[in-house]
């Protein structure tokens, strides 16, 4: 099991977890990680991306029922992927449960 998968699963159990947080992590397991978790950070180019953006958008739903995802989940998978500010840890920035390291 991956560190990304423990971490997953560590936020599955939690008991009081916010539905946006939820909502980042079911993101994460269901859509990103399958389609992108595979792909070294220095291979990952903006056209790679782009193109997992259009396939979600044409048909990416994962319940298997035709259609694409909504411009809302598409953008909170943009987030996910280029977080426009990484956490920091010397100046208390929030730490987010994928990148944490594993004790």
């Amino acid at each position: 099991m991956s560190p990304e998968e423990i971490n997953i699963k560590r936020l599955e159990t939690a008991p009081d977890i916010p539905n946006s947080y939820a909502n980042y992590v079911d993101a994460l397991r269901v859509h990103i990680l399958p389609a992108l978790g595979k792909i070294p950070l220095q291979k990952l180019t903006t056209d790679t991306i782009q193109e997992f953006y259009d396939q979600k958008a044409e048909a990416g739903r994962a319940d298997g029922k035709p259609g694409g995802l909504s411009s809302r989940i598409l953008a909170l998978f943009h987030q996910l992927i280029l977080p426009r500010r990484p956490p920091d840890r010397e100046s208390g920035g929030r730490k987010w449960p994928f990148l944490m390291p594993i004790r």
